[in-house]
C-alpha cells in the first residue's frame, strides 16, 4: 500500500454522504448540509481537526429573559441526549459533538451522532 493513497477520515465521510444523496457544501474550513425533519429544517455543521470530528448545529436566537426555563430545558435535553449537549452562548442555542474518529469509524460516528436526532426531535423542538 503506498502512502500517498491514504485516504483522510474527511475524505472518505464526505463520499460517504455524497453516495447518500447528501449535498455538502464548504464554506472556509466547515462542512454544512440540510436534514429534514418534516416539520422542520436543522444545517448541521462540522469540521475535522487531526483525527477529532466536531459536529454543530445552531438550534435558534433566544431571549434571555426567561434564563431559568430555558437552562431547565437545555439540561432535560442534556439529559437525553447520548452524543450533542446544548449549550448557550451569545443568546443562541446550538448543539455540539465532538469526537476522536479515524478512517474506520469515522461514518458510523457520523451516522450515529446524526441519527440520535432523529429520537429527540420534540426536544430540539422545545428548545
Amino acid at each position: 500500500m503506498a502512502f500517498w493513497n491514504k485516504k483522510s477520515s474527511e475524505d472518505i465521510l464526505l463520499k460517504s454522504l455524497t453516495k447518500d444523496n447528501i449535498t455538502v457544501e464548504k464554506e472556509n474550513d466547515f462542512y454544512s448540509f440540510t436534514l429534514s425533519f418534516g416539520e422542520y429544517s436543522l444545517y448541521p455543521y462540522f469540521n475535522f481537526d487531526g483525527k477529532a470530528l466536531s459536529l454543530m448545529i445552531n438550534i435558534r436566537e433566544c431571549d434571555s429573559k426567561d434564563i431559568n426555563g430555558l437552562l431547565e430545558r437545555i439540561n432535560a435535553f442534556n439529559t437525553k441526549s447520548p452524543y450533542f449537549v446544548a449549550k448557550l452562548k451569545d443568546d443562541v442555542i446550538y448543539l455540539e459533538y465532538n469526537a476522536v474518529a479515524d478512517n474506520d469509524t469515522v461514518i458510523d460516528v457520523f451516522k450515529s451522532s446524526i441519527g440520535s436526532l432523529n429520537n429527540l426531535k420534540a426536544d430540539i423542538d422545545t428548545l
